[in-house]
């Protein structure tokens, strides 16, 4: 009995210390699981945390002092050509507070010269929780992804690109696609083609597409326009004229186009104010009131400005492209 009793208390022994290493073993596990777990999760922690900074950081930046922008239409050509993507500096002319939220005070205002991005006038905002994703979207993808769309998936013209060519207390007008200053304190028109190369801000070239020698031509071809519509028979030379135009790919300046027609209307209809006041502020210009700006693109026959919408307000404006980083081959300062 005394030797069974040793053999039953050294197996219980044996038993007891086998379960107690495997618990120990098992806690040791546990712990470095646990350590592991918080490990990891300190880790993802702190990796998240500096993804929610380095995105507050990227959104500072692009908010308030430089955002990337890609152009979308050709009318600045050949300044800036079609997807072109520019940094555009925010901080000059005041950024807004948030998107389409106030605006804070700039450094300075827009120069009759300079490249400007502004709000178009003719945009329809879907609402402001919308606005405010899609720049960051836009902002965070440096302006790789664009949600906001048309029905046709075509990136909707939230923001313009053009060149400040008329400034507070300015005239300008185009004639035959031609534009033509009356400076505060002058006495008389003077073409912007007699300023170019004279200092900073008239080194640009507007590029031109349409020949003079087409103007005759639409004046004739927009009598012969508004005849037809009168229900009267169009002289020969109004016909020939439309003909020519409709049978050749020439680009055609829609704008004096228009415009011709606005002053044949209004010969023809007197009583009618609305020809003749649209026909006179075209003949005459528009006066830039201080606070706004007229905005033109650099491709002056292709290009849908202010000589559609009028002028716009320095609150509007949101910024100017200064760097060209890509594509590559185009790498450099815009001016």
């Amino acid at each position: 009995m005394k030797e069974f009793s040793s053999w039953l208390v050294e197996k219980t022994e044996a038993v007891l210390t086998w379960r107690a290493r495997r618990k120990a073993r098992k806690k040791q596990r546990e712990a470095a699981v646990r350590a592991r777990r918080n490990t990891l999760l300190k880790k993802l922690g702190g990796l998240f945390r500096e993804l929610v900074e380095t995105v507050l950081i990227v959104l500072v930046i692009q908010q308030y002092l430089i955002q990337a922008y890609v152009i979308p239409s050709g009318s600045m050509e050949k300044t800036l050509m079609i997807g072109d993507r520019v940094m555009v500096d925010k901080l000059t002319f005041g950024p807004e507070i948030l998107p389409t939220v106030g605006k804070l005070p700039g450094l300075s205002s827009p120069k009759r010269g300079d490249i400007v991005v502004f709000e178009n006038p003719s945009y329809i905002s879907p609402g402001v929780a919308f606005e405010i994703l899609h720049r960051f979207i836009y902002m965070m993808t440096l302006s790789l992804v664009d949600i906001n769309r048309d029905e046709q998936g075509n990136p909707r013209a939230q923001l313009l690109v053009k060149r400040a060519v008329g400034t507070a207390g300015d005239r300008v007008r185009l004639e035959e696609g031609e534009v033509f200053y009356w400076f505060p304190g002058e006495g008389g028109w003077i073409a912007e083609r007699a300023l170019l190369g004279k200092g900073v801000r008239f080194s640009y070239r507007p590029q031109r597409l349409v020949s003079p020698d087409m103007y005759p031509l639409l004046e004739k071809a927009a009598r012969a326009v508004v005849w037809f519509s009168e229900g009267f028979t169009p002289d020969l030379e109004g016909r020939a004229a439309y003909q020519r135009i409709a049978d050749s790919n020439e680009l055609v300046d829609y704008y004096a186009f228009e415009l011709y027609q606005m002053g044949e209307r209004a010969r023809l209809h007197p009583e009618e104010r609305d020809y003749a006041r649209i026909w006179w502020q075209g003949a005459m210009g528009w006066y830039i009131p201080p606070g706004r700006l007229l905005p033109l693109g650099d491709n002056r026959d292709n290009s849908r400005d202010g000589r559609y919408f009028g002028t716009v307000s320095l609150r509007k404006v949101l910024g100017r492209p200064i760097f060209r980083f890509w594509p590559p081959a185009r790498i450099g300062g815009v001016r």
